[in-house]
């Protein structure tokens, strides 16, 4: 067992107790003339195999392109949600064997002082984003952050431990979503951006505007969006309290939406592209706060 993990969790168990977490439900909705894609209300992640009919390009696309990683990504949360007492070496050594792609976990005293740390790389966070309780929901609910190192951004994802109604820390894994295209079937379409900043871009994926996700998000789960580069088709899917932006080029520049092929010349995202807050966007709604569980 190696020395690290031992540690980490001798001090997590002296600083933590348990506590319980509870689920951060969310509804993701895919609008298109044949609607299939994932739906989340306090049930698992479910596609509709029954849609035989023929969709455009760019959404068979988009789903084989996303359906690996947020595979990947429920996963991790239904862990993080069970993870209410402090880890054991045995959990932390299940939990990097199923996860991989985790770079490492961090706990975190009720303070945000750091308890204890194991797994491959270990990094320097500004925690308080997720010590912060997020008046949308549940005190107990996963908390998502993403946060732009000096070699890369990373996404955090973090679950509260409480002893009754004291706040006793967090318990916070923490990854590159480049880590997750392995589970891609074809990671070089698609775009995956966030509040925080962009966090992949494939090599034929075209540049997505660079605009306010925060704002955009809280009103829509997916829609389009368009500027010199073409039209891109987007959904966005929550990580915690957190939305991360999936999206693939529906139309590349010059072509009409009907003439759109799956893929477009090959041009890298860049994260300091020109703000597009006036580029036209076919959306739909978020679900209100209460019917999501928020």
């Amino acid at each position: 067992m190696p020395t690290n993990r031992i540690i980490f969790c001798l001090l997590l168990a002296f600083v933590l107790s348990t506590g319980c977490s509870s689920n951060q439900s969310v509804k993701n909705t895919w609008k298109g003339t044949k609607k299939i894609w994932y739906s989340y209300m306090n049930v698992p992640a479910s596609i509709d195999y029954g849609d035989t009919g023929k969709m455009p390009e760019y959404e068979t696309l988009f789903s084989k392109a996303m359906m690996g990683i947020d595979v990947q990504l429920l996963a991790l949360e239904r862990t993080m949600q069970n993870a209410d007492k402090p880890p054991t070496p045995e959990w932390l050594n299940t939990f990097f064997t199923r996860f991989p792609w985790v770079d490492g976990v961090t706990g975190l005293n009720g303070k945000g002082d750091i308890v204890g740390q194991a797994g491959r790389i270990e990094k320097n966070f500004d925690f308080e984003p997720l010590l912060e309780n997020d008046p949308k929901q549940n005190i107990r609910a996963l908390r998502g952050h993403v946060q732009d190192l000096d070699d890369g951004p990373e996404v955090l994802l973090a679950v509260p431990l409480y002893d009754g109604p004291d706040f006793l820390g967090l318990v916070v894994a923490y990854f590159e979503m480049r880590s997750l295209m392995r589970y891609s079937d074809d990671p070089e379409c698609l775009i995956i951006t966030s509040p925080g900043g962009l966090l992949w871009s494939g090599s034929s994926a075209g540049s997505l505007p660079n605009t306010d996700w925060g704002a955009i998000t809280r009103k829509n789960t997916s829609g389009s969006i368009s500027d010199g580069s073409g039209t891109y088709q987007w959904v966005s899917r929550f990580l915690g309290n957190y939305p991360l932006v999936f999206a693939v080029q529906k139309t590349a520049p010059g072509k009409m939406p009907e003439q759109a092929e799956a893929k477009a010349a090959p041009r890298k995202a860049s994260s300091s592209d020109e703000p597009a807050s006036s580029a036209p966007f076919d959306t739909v709604p978020a679900p209100n706060a209460d019917d999501a569980g928020l």
